[in-house]
């Protein structure tokens, strides 16, 4: 199978995946491109996936800050870490959602490897902090 063809086939099956589980779980391409999040995400996020823009400066106008309420640079959120380094990230964040809300979010990101090793995306799942799923 081409390389691009599996690298497709893996982001359908973590799709497919994150479909299933009532955990909120969001997913990433190799270059940092939004792919999918689930229901449970919606529900976090205040927006259904259907509306969200998927293009990485969209993603850079969204209103991260850490726990002090700094704003937090793209390449410190775990799912961005989790591409760019090829490793796990944890992270606490808080994060204006499509709806205004801001939510304190625990978020933890892993990275997708096909079996070459070489880098698919990544995959995030998080929850409210105060302990909702």
């Amino acid at each position: 199978m081409p390389e691009g063809h599996q690298h497709d086939l893996l982001l359908l099956l973590a799709r497919d995946l994150a479909t299933n589980l009532a955990t909120a779980v969001l997913i990433v391409d190799r270059d940092g491109r939004l792919v999918f999040y689930n229901e449970r995400a919606e529900d976090l996020l205040g927006q259904p996936f259907s509306k969200a823009r998927l293009d990485p400066e969209s993603q850079d106008r969204l209103d991260v800050t850490d726990l002090d309420d700094d704003p937090l640079p793209r390449e410190r959120w775990p799912i961005t870490v989790a591409v760019r380094e090829q490793r796990p990230a944890h992270g606490s964040l808080r994060l204006r959602a499509g709806n205004g809300e801001r939510r304190e979010l625990a978020v933890t990101a892993f990275p997708l490897l096909g079996v070459a090793g070489d880098i698919v995306g990544a995959c995030s799942i998080f929850w409210e902090e105060n302990g909702d799923r």
